[in-house]
């Protein structure tokens, strides 16, 4: 109704789980990560959860898009089904045929023959089943039964549950024990931060359409209280806001429309509130006590910033890619620039190794494989790269490695160095090593101090920093994801969203209260960014160039990590 009057070329705020709506927080990368190794992995169980509305599917149906050619999926949406129903859903899914009245046995012998010949022919076979906490225990056991079918060297069927968080306690039923174990990855998706909130807001705006700010930044705490940072519950609160401007006339929100909004979507507002008196106050204890810890470590806030602003960092410890910082870049260090943080690589990690036995405990040096062509060793860093970021890389023709990361949204950075540089990037970065005259590609996936995991030919090692020294030539890519519409570079006179990010990032780096979010690169901010280039050692132009927002995004995760483990600290 009111997509004329604000000019959107589609509704912003719809709850249909649409892809290019999707907001990429870096949960929902961790969670896309996960997912992603349900498409590539060796077999077994992979277990998304989260409250309802948090947006499981919509990262399920983003997967889907990026499903490889030789991948069979069979995505159920009815779990509800008994045992020979659920068999013959799958099996008519994956379009194998069976006649009518056949018993368990004679899927199960079908649905086998199947997985076998898909293997034989190079093809991978993964079930999806959405709404998994409603799945029958018999069901379950069943599918634990058709998941013991496996070669010599991996399973043939791995199985991808999606569900609200009543299926973690399902799978921990005594008698559900042996599913449980053949669980190889999980992960369970929260709610938006604050500050996530109003990047998802003005996320969800820019794809419709609209560059203008319709509902205010002074109105996203009270939306964020509203709606415990829930997508969905932003959604039907700021589709319900919208219409009142609308019928009001006002070409943006206020504060009374969106608490009559929020009154409207929740009974009453007055109700919703005491609801979520609890919940606020354990925040509120939260943040104090994230706050007292980044202080008392060392990590917070700089001479003269009140403990507030470190409080309000750790209260919002996730801040995501385009609400906190911009890192810009290409191939060429010279030529192309791209905005947002490195994603949480320490994290998403864990989830997408996944191997199949623990790694050597703090190896002495590095295993590089033995007659390895350097062609397959940069290929497999590059998968092993890139499924960080929840991409399955693909090469074909001329899209390989940095024109490949290109293709599917990524930019890369090349440079070279010491490894003393490597603490002005943050992992996962691919390294390219050199011995006995063979060339090798290795992911840096995760630094602590001077221990580091590594990545080698798909398998993870763990071993000092130090295991470079006469190995590592000194060459290396980062990659990273940008927000939409980001220009070649940042520098006075510019205007708009990308603006506000680089305020925002600056904000963070140097421990002050965020800003309400300047849109002007004027001569103030000119200054903030030659002040953080003198500190880092670069030429001090005030332009926010690749190496400049490169940095600036390494300091930015670097800030929120810290207050991150702080808020865990809780």
């Amino acid at each position: 109704m009111y997509n004329a009057y604000f000019r959107f070329a589609e509704s912003p705020f719809s709850i249909a789980p649409d892809p290019r709506f999707v907001f990429m927080s870096a949960r929902h990368r961790e969670a896309l990560a996960h997912l992603m190794y349900g498409l590539t992995g060796e077999g077994g169980f992979v277990v998304l959860t989260g409250e309802v509305g948090t947006g499981k599917t919509t990262i399920c149906r983003c997967m889907l898009e990026q499903v490889p050619k030789d991948c069979d999926v069979a995505f159920m949406l009815n779990p509800g089904l008994s045992a020979v129903e659920m068999l013959g859903a799958i099996c008519d899914e994956l379009h194998i045929a069976y006649p009518d009245g056949l018993n368990i046995k004679g899927y199960v012998d079908r649905f086998n023959n199947y997985l076998l010949k898909a293997n034989a022919s190079g093809r991978r076979t993964v079930v999806i089943i959405d709404e998994a906490q409603l799945l029958d225990p018999k069901v379950l056991e069943l599918l634990r039964l058709l998941t013991n079918l496996e070669t010599s060297r991996r399973k043939l069927l791995q199985i991808v549950l999606l569900g609200q968080p009543e299926l973690v306690a399902l799978l921990e039923r005594p008698d559900l024990r042996q599913v449980a174990q053949r669980i190889v990855a999980r992960y369970h998706l929260q709610h938006l931060s604050r500050i996530e909130v109003s990047a998802y807001v003005a996320h969800r705006l820019n794809v419709a359409g609209c560059q203008a700010r319709l509902i205010p930044e002074s109105l996203i705490g009270a939306l964020f209280r509203y709606t415990s940072g829930v997508p969905r519950l932003i959604n039907l609160v700021c589709d319900r806001a919208l219409l009142g401007a609308y019928v009001e006339g006002k070409q943006t929100v206020t504060a009374p429309i969106l608490r009559k909004a929020a009154a409207e979507v929740f009974g009453t507002s007055k109700s919703k509130n005491w609801k979520h008196a609890p919940a606020i106050a354990a925040m509120a204890l939260s943040v104090l006590l994230g706050a007292w810890l980044i202080w008392k470590h060392g990590v917070g806030e700089p001479a003269g910033v009140p403990l507030k602003a470190a409080a309000e960092q750790a209260a919002d410890s996730a801040k995501p890619d385009v609400a906190a910082a911009a890192v810009a870049s290409s191939s060429d260090p010279g030529s192309a620039r791209v905005v947002a943080t490195a994603p949480r690589a320490e994290t998403a990690a864990a989830v997408v190794t996944a191997p199949p036995s623990p790694p050597p405990a703090k190896a002495a040096q590095l295993e590089l494989p033995k007659h390895a062509s350097a062609e397959n060793s940069e290929a497999e860093a590059y998968r092993a790269l890139l499924v960080r970021f929840g991409m399955i890389y693909s090469p074909h023709g001329k899209l390989q490695g940095c024109a490949y990361a290109a293709s599917v949204g990524l930019r890369c950075f090349a440079g070279k160095g010491n490894t003393e540089i490597l603490e002005s990037y943050n992992p996962p970065m691919l390294l390219y090593l050199q011995k006995d005259s063979e060339r090798h590609a290795v992911v840096l996936d995760s630094r602590d101090g001077r221990q580091a995991t590594f990545v080698v030919g798909g398998r993870t090692q763990t071993a000092p920093v130090d295991a470079l020294d006469g190995l590592w030539t000194g060459e290396f890519l980062v990659f990273w994801r940008p927000p939409p519409g980001m220009p070649k570079q940042l520098q006075a006179g510019a205007s708009g969203a990308p603006v506000r990010w680089l305020g925002d990032a600056l904000d963070i780096v140097s421990g002050t209260s965020p800003s309400q979010g300047t849109e002007r690169f004027d001569a103030a901010l000119e200054d903030r960014v030659k002040r953080f280039q003198a500190a880092e050692g670069l030429d001090p132009d005030g332009i926010a160039g690749p190496l400049t927002l490169l940095r600036l995004g390494h300091r930015v995760e670097a800030r929120l990590a810290r207050a991150r483990a702080a808020d865990g600290a809780n």
